[in-house]
């Protein structure tokens, strides 16, 4: 059989749904949908003329079946059923089948189906799926593996968690369905779903009543009918008695089923209301019991709330996997800010303790005062979404806790030192609230739990006696003092949103002029900034408070460099530690990962810093002391922030950014349309200019673009196949909402921006974007007859020697000091980085030799010319030997114009050229001050 696609598959499926839904006929369900998974069509049609071999199944017939079953070895077992209440028993039947059981048939998937339900078991993953016939199309992938073979999959650390999203998906999807409820509004099942994952949760992990391991479940299936109609009832009843204490409860008997009499009272305002209540069904009622089978007591309520943004926003589903802020993450930033700190307070003691032989009393009195400072200590998470970093603090600072109290031998305690009311938290949406609010209930539950094992305690989670205080706020428009006081806040910490400056709404964009000072220039800051602003403002009123927040890894790279830390900086802002860029990822089953740092910064400037480096091969992070952290994540004296400049600091030639089309693409040829334009019509060679940005300059091509100095050029052409172009460009242009665009409409026959010609026989072209995967940065000569690309710069009349400097190590070291990436890409900017970059000041022996090695880099690149492209030639895998030395001998002779000893790695030579550009700024402002003018003024002042 052909293999199909995903989506031929998914619609001939849904053709052989609506066929089953209008007439339900087992057989050609059988032979259909095995056909389209690749059973071939003999194993099919013998299959269901029961000869044998083929068709393996039992012989047994109940009065259930609405036929004998059929199974082909190897792929699928088939049970039909007269009665979609029975689907479910028949299901467990089949499984306890020998012929399932043993190890001959090995069949990959049972298939209970029944005239409106299939229920449907993955033997090898042991997956369950319960759904109605209109619901199959989109659940295809899951017997994919009889057409594709199984592929290997990274999942979750915990199967429990990736099992329980994927469930939970499935019920929400079809109680959706079921209920008409669209995808945006989805929030209706917001509460709903939240107060039965606490019930899931409370069965399994001794909430609710120990009698009976499953009471939640075990009630579900004796109450709710097998049709599901009476669930809402069920819920409603359940919902009120969980909401009511026993002693208030004489009004409920002989109204509520007895069964549910026995729940305990749980306050804190969960079941108070009593909310949307879905309909159920056959398959929804199937569905949840499915989900009341799963071990929740091991699921960790750190994956609940990222569990739910998966299942409640399609567009946000990783492969139906759970995708969330991994633990070992947040440890990664709580560990620096504060927990490494707690535990060498408390080793500290200890080794007191064992050294001076102090007397048990005293150990204790110094315990008891540690933990009393520990139950003083509250955080705020101000982008706090489902609270994962909320819940991840508490749970370790009551693993320290539980280590202190054992130490001590403390024995029995019915209070926690630490309270889920230390944490406060900061969310925009509104059922992100709710989860976290149950995560951190479920959370103590789960540590109460482990201190009365450990400890011996007898600390009780019902009914519910605290809260987190998680508001639903925009923390951007918020007085983050209305939340908790700065006055009694110790420590910030949190993943706020990243999104790029050029990407932010209208309203985005006024929320983040709102937290930095008026007139102040954003450029194109990150949303995420934002954040740092707003907790340095707040970090104001209380010195104390210390803070970390993971950030895309921009906010320490070009421009907003300035933007963000030469405010924060200026405010007395300190960093105290720093991730280096790392891939922030998490357990799903298809891994997303974007690169991340973490900054932890205070107004206290702690007298050892640290710089924690994530080893890619191993994971391992390695911990770097540092004088001070600059904002470029670097060691140094002093930070030094690095301005953009218009004008260069040290460079005798002006570096100009290529020519601006804005034009649709109309101006520009492709190679093989401009060869074919100059052979038809050779009259436009004059107007025709080679055209070479950073792309053509990587694969060694150029384009062609229409280039005319003037309007008359352009008229006196007057050449069809040109004059419809330049119609277009004209309406491309009027299109646009830029006003800057619109009044370019009017010289159509024109770039909107042109660099200044005559343009130089000598154009040393530098792109604007690299690969990260270079050492060097790419460039190379053109002549005049090359018109540059807004895609790169050029520098007209570059000599060998500018080459030489600008292809160094050196020079490639502070590109990317001061441009920033584009994704992985490295950006090359003039006015930050060849403005601000100081060349050496060599003597005319050294200019020399730099000028002869630079010859033979470029000698060296003509000898591959016509068996690599520039792209490949740099690439670090791919780079040719000789190629790599005589960039070596250049950097040599570049770097002994800067000093006679050389340098020991990048780091030093950034140093290096950092102390450069300080002293020439030094040096340009003093000179500024004592030019006639400024002492004119100072004079009168």
């Amino acid at each position: 059989m052909a293999r199909k696609s995903s989506k031929d598959l998914s619609v001939q499926i849904k053709e052989l749904c609506d066929s089953m839904i209008a007439k339900w006929e087992p057989e050609t369900f059988f032979a259909e949908l095995l056909r389209m998974y690749g059973i071939a069509n003999d194993s099919i049609k013998m299959a269901l003329q029961d000869a044998p071999g083929f068709n393996v199944a039992s012989k047994e017939v109940d009065e259930t079946m609405a036929r004998p079953d059929i199974a082909i070895s190897r792929s699928a077992y088939f049970r039909f059923v007269k009665d979609d209440a029975d689907a479910a028993a028949a299901m467990q039947s089949v499984r306890a089948l020998k012929e399932v059981t043993g190890t001959k048939h090995k069949f990959q998937y049972l298939i209970c189906a029944a005239p409106n339900t299939i229920h449907m078991f993955d033997t090898i993953e042991h997956d369950n799926l319960v759904i109605g016939y209109e619901d199959l199309p989109g659940y295809y992938s899951f017997m994919l593996p009889l057409l594709e073979g199984r592929r290997a999959r990274i999942v979750s650390s915990q199967e429990a968690d990736r099992k329980a999203c994927l469930k939970l998906t499935r019920l929400l999807d079809t109680l959706a369905d079921h209920n008409n409820i669209s995808s945006d509004s989805m929030e209706q099942l917001n509460s709903f779903m939240v107060r039965i994952l606490f019930c899931f949760f409370a069965e399994d992990t001794g909430v609710f009543p120990q009698g009976d391991d499953n009471v939640f479940s075990n009630a579900f299936n004796k109450l709710v009918d097998m049709h599901g109609t009476n669930a809402r009832k069920f819920f409603e009843d359940l919902f009120t008695v969980l909401n009511t204490p026993e002693t208030d409860r004489k009004n409920l008997e002989n109204k509520v089923a007895n069964e549910l009499l026995q729940f305990p009272y749980v306050n804190g305002g969960l079941f108070a209301q009593t909310g949307f209540i879905p309909e159920f069904d056959i398959a929804t009622r199937n569905q949840f019991t499915d989900c009341g089978n799963l071990r929740w007591s091991d699921i960790s309520p750190a994956v609940f709330g990222s569990m739910f943004q998966g299942a409640m926003n399609k567009a946000e589903r990783r492969n139906m996997g759970a995708h969330y802020t991994s633990e070992e993450n947040i440890l990664k930033l709580i560990k620096p800010l504060f927990l490494d700190a707690l535990y060498e307070e408390f080793h500290e003691i200890r080794r007191k303790a064992e050294a001076s032989d102090l007397k048990m009393n005293t150990v204790k009195k110094k315990c008891y005062e540690f933990l009393e400072r520990m139950s003083k200590l509250k955080f705020l998470d101000p982008a706090c979404g489902c609270g994962n970093f909320l819940l991840v603090t508490y749970k370790e600072l009551r693993t320290l806790e539980n280590q202190v109290l054992e130490y001590i031998k403390a024995g029995s305690l019915t209070e926690s030192f630490i309270d889920i009311n230390q944490f406060y938290g900061i969310e925009i949406e509104d059922w992100p609230v709710e989860i976290a609010h149950v995560s951190m209930w479920l959370m103590q539950h789960l540590m109460n739990q482990q201190a009365n094992a450990t400890l011996g305690s007898n600390m009780s989670s019902i009914p519910l006696k605290s809260s987190a205080t998680i508001v639903r706020a925009n923390a951007l428009t918020t007085d983050w003092n209305d939340i908790i006081p700065a006055s009694e806040c110790s420590y910030i910490l949190g993943n706020p949103p990243f999104l790029g400056g050029k990407n932010l709404s209208a309203e985005q964009k006024q929320w983040l002029k709102s937290v930095y000072p008026p007139e102040h220039t954003l450029g194109n800051a990150d949303l995420v900034t934002a954040w740092f602003v707003k907790a340095s403002d707040y970090m104001m009123q209380n010195k104390n408070i210390r803070a970390a927040l993971v950030s895309t890894n921009s906010i320490c790279q070009g421009e907003q460099v300035n933007t963000l830390w030469g405010l924060l900086l200026d405010k007395g802002i300190h960093i105290n530690f720093a991730y280096k860029p790392f891939l922030w990822t998490n357990d799903a089953a298809e891994k997303a990962a974007v690169t991340c740092i973490i900054v932890g910064f205070s107004y206290e400037k702690l007298s050892s810093p640290a710089l924690f480096f994530t080893q890619t091969k191993d994971g391992s992070v390695l911990r770097q002391e540092c004088n001070q952290i600059s904002p470029y994540l670097k060691d140094c004296k002093e930070p030094v922030i690095v301005q953009r400049r218009s004008t260069a600091l040290s460079a005798s030639l002006n570096l100009t950014r290529g020519n601006q089309s804005t034009d649709g693409g109309n101006l520009i040829f492709s190679f093989h349309e401009g060869q074919e334009l100059l052979s038809k019509h050779p009259e436009v060679k004059p107007f025709l200019k080679k055209y070479v940005g950073s792309a053509e300059l990587m694969t060694n091509e150029f384009r062609y673009c229409l280039w005319f100095e003037n309007e008359a050029d352009y008229l006196a052409l007057d050449l069809a196949i040109v004059n419809e172009r330049i119609d277009k460009v004209k309406t491309f242009r009027l299109s646009s909402t830029r006003s800057v665009t619109i009044k370019a409409a009017a010289r159509p026959w024109s770039f909107t921006e042109r660099s200044t010609p005559p343009f130089s026989d000598k154009m040393l072209v530098i792109p604007v974007i690299s690969s990260e995967n270079r050492n060097y940065r790419p460039m190379d000569f053109f002549s005049s007859d090359y018109i540059v690309s807004n895609l790169a710069f050029f520098i007209p009349d570059a000599s060998n020697y500018d080459f030489g400097v600008l292809s160094s190590r050196m020079h490639m070291v502070w590109n990317k000091f001061t441009a920033g990436s584009l994704k992985s890409d490295l950006r090359y900017s003039k006015d930050l980085t060849y403005n601000t970059f100081i060349w050496p000041d060599a003597n005319e022996e050294q200019r020399a030799d730099i000028d002869q090695m630079a010859k033979k880099v470029r000698l060296t690149k003509v000898n591959y010319k016509y068996r690599m492209n520039l792209g490949d030639m740099y690439n670090i895998k791919t780079m040719p030997e000789e190629l790599r030395e005589a960039h070596e001998a250049l950097d040599a002779a570049v770097e002994r114009a800067y000093r006679d000893e050389p340098f020991r790695d990048d780091d030093e030579r950034l140093v290096f050229l950092i102390n450069l550009y300080s002293n020439a700024i030094a040096a340009e402002q003093k000179a500024a001050k004592n030019t006639p003018s400024r002492r004119k003024k100072a004079a009168k002042s």
